[in-house]
C-alpha cells in the first residue's frame, strides 16, 4: 500500500456505546489464550455487517479455536436476537 500510495480510511463511529441499562460487560474469560487442546473447548463468535447493493446484511459466525474452523454461521437481512440464537442452538 505504501509503494502504491494507497491509504486506509478509518471512520469514527457515530454511535459510541457504553455500558449502561441496555449494555452489559462480561469478564474476559479467554484473556488472549486463543489455543484449545480439544475440539469445541473454546468457541468464539462475531457479527459482521455487510452492505450489498444498498442493503445491509448481517453475518454471525462461530469459530472453534481448536483448529480455527467455522463450525456454525447464519446470514440474515434483519439484525435481531433471533438469528443469533437460532445459530447458537444449532451449534449446541
Amino acid at each position: 500500500m505504501r509503494r502504491l500510495g494507497v491509504k486506509g480510511c478509518v471512520r469514527k463511529s457515530r454511535y459510541p456505546s457504553s455500558p449502561g441499562k441496555e449494555h452489559m460487560e462480561f469478564p474476559n474469560l479467554l484473556n488472549r489464550a486463543f489455543h484449545a487442546d480439544i475440539p469445541m473447548q473454546k468457541v468464539v463468535s462475531d457479527i459482521t455487517y455487510i452492505k450489498h447493493r444498498g442493503k445491509w446484511h448481517y453475518l454471525v459466525c462461530y469459530l472453534d479455536l481448536f483448529n480455527n474452523e467455522i463450525v456454525e454461521w447464519e446470514l440474515s437481512d434483519t439484525f435481531d436476537n433471533s438469528f443469533v440464537i437460532r445459530s447458537a442452538k444449532r451449534l449446541l
